[in-house]
């Protein structure tokens, strides 16, 4: 073999092994509920304000372009959020906010259970972030105490 056979041979193997590293990061960016905050009371609706940090295990920043994820109080729907594009620095974190506004008749049963357990709520989160070439999976599942 050649001196250009072994060059393009060593570099399929660094840009495989990065593809590699990177989609594994990506895999593992970690997504945490840090809080909850209902605002904009009214009669028939209320405004959600989740907080959201976001970890990247990756020595190289990742930029997101958009996230978007279905919310749900003890098992009901209530709407759907979205997070702008943003950057996530190498080994960084970021601390951002989602928020939805919800009509209470969207949380049914759901709204008797939170009044009966002095407002400790399930609030499940799921969806997806979508990167430049690739799309991970959002999943949070926390118990929260909102009143």
């Amino acid at each position: 073999m050649g001196t250009k056979t072994n060059i393009a041979i060593v570099l399929i193997i660094i840009i495989a092994f990065a593809g590699y590293y990177y989609y594994n990061g990506l895999s593992n960016l970690t997504y945490r509920l840090d809080g909850v905050d209902v605002m904009n009371i009214g009669l028939t609706s209320a405004t959600l304000k989740l907080h959201l940090t976001i970890e990247n295990p990756l020595i190289i920043p990742v930029y997101m372009a958009s996230a978007s994820f279905d919310v749900s109080i003890n098992d009901q729907f209530i709407g759907t959020g979205h997070i702008g594009p943003l950057t996530l620095n190498s080994f960084g974190r970021q601390e951002i906010e989602s928020s939805l506004d919800f009509q209470y008749a969207s949380l049914g049963l759901g709204l008797i259970s939170i009044l009966t357990n002095r407002g400790t709520i399930e609030i499940k989160i799921e969806g997806t972030a979508n990167m430049m070439l690739y799309s991970t999976p959002i999943r949070i599942w926390e118990t929260v105490q909102l009143l």
